[in-house]
This record gives structure tokens, sequence and C-alpha cells, in this order.
């Protein structure tokens, strides 16, 4: 109930956002749904089966690059589009969970960036002649309504109503059976199969629900970019799902949501910090060290993991329990 309560008192500010803030930051407002979804598809993973994947973007990437070819070269409208994307980035979960599912630890992590760096070359060269190279895929019709270009708020809105509905989703898996049988892998792999639990079935099934829900951002990606490259199965997107999962909370509800607004709003506003007086006033080394975006966010996340290992979400416990002697467990 309280978490239900907090839900509904946070989209209702959420909602009011394009009426408070200008285009600018409408649209950073939707950049961070679409991490945030990106993220709570990567908790699910990490957080509540244990999985360490460096895969996620090829899942990302997949129904990013497929809206643009069915909306491009098959003339499928935008709707019928979007589920068929969301539809293929499950499946290439699937399968290639089912690959890697047999592998333990960095064994697993390293299978998953194979497959997606694999991804990355067959994107960045067009080798199936569905990528566009180097030079990307425009994503067709869409309406005036979703498009950045005319307007921003009809896109923030779908990604925000996007990201409440995952998040629904996700409440509902955390108190199913599955879910459960996620947690029990989790804590114990060893002692789950003991109790007969098919522990490489249930992390396939899990990688795929996380492929799914990584192509619905996948799909809300393409649509505010509008033209989807090979960056978009990069690394560094994977990298940006797992900081956030840490830096809101692993395993924690709300931790993605919150990871992502911090991520995601950070390289704005050290942009907008850079820009004033105050700091444009002092000496060279200094404004640089101020305006360096990777010296000031890695020593961000340092500090995260040193201080507050728990992540944004850990806050919250803390204040209603109290100050505990050693951290938290």
């Amino acid at each position: 109930m309280r978490r239900a309560v907090i839900g509904l008192a946070a989209l209702f500010v959420a909602f009011w956002v394009p009426f408070w803030f200008s285009p600018y930051w409408v649209t950073v407002g939707i950049d961070v749904g679409v991490f945030a979804i990106l993220g709570v598809s990567y908790n699910l993973l990490l957080g509540r089966i244990g999985l360490f994947s460096l895969g996620h973007a090829l899942l990302y990437g997949v129904a990013a690059y497929a809206v643009a070819d069915f909306t491009t070269r098959s003339g499928l409208g935008l709707l019928p589009s979007a589920v068929l994307a969301v539809l293929a980035s499950g499946l290439v979960a699937a399968v290639t969970g089912l690959v890697a599912s047999g592998a333990r630890g960095i064994y697993f992590a390293m299978m998953t960036l194979a497959f997606a760096q694999v991804g990355f070359v067959l994107a960045e060269t067009d080798a199936a002649g569905l990528s566009g190279g180097e030079d990307g895929l425009t994503v067709s019709g869409i309406p005036e309504l979703l498009n950045v270009n005319v307007r921003q708020d009809g896109l923030y809105w779908l990604a925000l109503a996007t990201l409440a509905a995952v998040l629904v989703v996700v409440a509902v898996l955390r108190t199913s059976a599955a879910g459960q049988l996620w947690s029990a892998i989790r804590e114990n792999e060893v002692r789950a199969a003991a109790l007969g639990v098919d522990v490489r079935r249930q992390r396939v099934i899990a990688y795929a629900v996380a492929g799914v829900l990584a192509g619905v951002a996948g799909v809300i990606f393409s649509l505010s970019v509008q033209t989807v490259t090979p960056s978009t199965m990069s690394v560094s997107v994977t990298v940006q799902a797992l900081l956030i999962t840490v830096i809101g909370g692993t395993g924690t509800f709300w931790g993605p949501v919150l990871g992502a607004l911090f991520v995601r709003t950070s390289a704005p506003l050290l942009d907008q910090l850079a820009d004033t007086r105050a700091v444009q006033g002092l000496s060279d080394p200094v404004e640089r060290a101020l305006t360096s975006q990777p010296l000031i966010l890695g020593t961000v996340y340092i500090l995260f993991v040193l201080f507050l290992p728990g992540g944004l979400a850990a806050l919250g416990r803390r204040r209603r329990a109290g100050p505990v002697l050693g951290g938290p467990s």
C-alpha cells in the first residue's frame, strides 16, 4: 500500500513536468524515462535472480533497430512495429540466454558481452543489410503527437505511462511464484537446485523477460532519437544500465528510477554549471576540473560504492530504521 501511494504521488508530480519546465528539460525527462525502464530490466537480472550481464545493450538495440526497420523498410505502422520489436528483443534474449545460461558468474557476463559485441559489429558494418551501417536507420511514421521535433510532451507522457506500467509488471513479478524462485536462486543456487528448481530454465525465463522490458525501452528510445545508430548497441549503454542499478540500489523496487534520475540528469546539470560565471571566472585548472564530466561523475560513483553501497533507495530505509553501526548488511 505504501509503495502504491508513493508511486501515485510521484506519477502525479512527474505528469506536470512539461508545464513547469522548458522543452529541453522535457527531452531530458524522456531520456530519464527510457533509462529508468532499461534500469528496471537490468535490475530484474542483477537484483532479482543474480545474473551479471554485460550484453544488455544488445536487447535494447535490437528493439530500436527493429522499429526503424519495420516502419521504414517493411511499411508497417508504428504500433505493430513496436510490438514486433519488443517480441524480437525477447526472442533474442531467450536464444542468447539459453546459450549463456549454463555459464556462471563472470563467464556468463563475458558470454553476454560477446553476443552484444557481435550485434554491435553487425550493426556497424551492415553485414545483414538491415542496419544501415554507420548512418543508421530512420524511424518512419511517427505521429505528430509523439514527434519530439514538433512537441515533446506527448512522448514524455508516453515514456512516463510506460515506466509506470513496467513498474506494475515488476511489482507483480516480485511477489509471483517465479519471482520467489528467482530470489531463491540468487540467495543459494545449489540449495534451489536441490529442492527441484530447474535453475537453467528459470535463468532463461528471467533473461527473456528482462529482454522484453529492455525492448520496451529501446522502442521509446528510437522514437526520441528518430535515427538509430550502432552506438545504441555499444557497451557504454550496458554500463549506464549497470550504474543506474548500483547507484539507485541493486534489488530495490525504486532504485532504477532513482538511479536513472540521478545519472541522466547529472550531465545536463554539469553543462549548465560550466556556463555559469562563477565557474568561468576560476583559474583554468580548477575550471577544467569542475567542468570535466568524466572526472566529476567518476568521483561521485566511487563515493557511492564506498559510502552508500545500498544506493539511493537505501537512504529511505536508513531514515526509517535509524543509523546502523557497520553500515548496511
